[in-house]
């Protein structure tokens, strides 16, 4: 259908999608995901040149879109594969210089003297985290054990989306000071 895929060589939390179409310059980028709902929710989420997560309106309209087709979509193939891109390479080098100015921007560089607990919630941050961590010269950190590893049953939490309820959230990354 004319479109050259970039495809991520293993799992990247969300908003590094986001940030990869625009470091691509790509028409859009797709996420397979559950998200924090059950794994029997599977679907996608769609960002848009601008790495904005799509909304009701353009959903209809790619969905109307797809409809239309009288032929099923064709399936990607191991030819195109061959354009993907290695998720610990430079987008991750580059995602972690801008997630870092940020934190500089709005005074979140202050020193940290206590130590930092972190929690994926099932997802699969464990390892991102990690490393944006190392790259800002702060503490290792102290991870949930039971929450570490990505898991589709999500069976430590009563509801597993942690944006209910906030009012303020950090990209990407949660830091709690003990």
């Amino acid at each position: 259908m004319g479109l050259e895929p970039i495809i991520f060589n293993s799992i990247v939390p969300t908003p590094l999608l986001a940030f990869a179409v625009l470091c691509f310059k790509a028409a859009f980028g797709v996420m397979v995901t559950a998200s924090h709902n059950p794994k029997q929710d599977n679907g996608y989420k769609i960002y848009n040149h601008l790495g904005c997560q799509i909304c009701n309106s353009d959903e209809r309209s790619i969905s109307s879109m797809i409809q239309s087709f009288e032929d099923p979509l064709p399936r990607l193939t191991e030819i195109a594969i061959e354009n993907n891109i290695d998720s610990h390479g430079a987008v991750l080098a580059d995602y972690y210089k801008a997630l870092l100015h940020e934190c500089k921007a709005y005074n979140l560089g202050a020193p940290v003297t206590k130590q930092i607990v972190y929690t994926p919630l099932h997802g699969v941050g464990q390892f991102y985290v990690d490393k944006l961590l190392e790259a800002a010269g702060l503490p290792k950190m102290i991870p949930v054990p039971e929450q570490s590893l990505p898991d589709p049953e999500f069976p430590t939490v009563k509801y597993p989306n942690p944006e209910e309820g906030f009012s303020v959230l950090v990209p990407f990354i949660f830091f709690i000071y003990t």
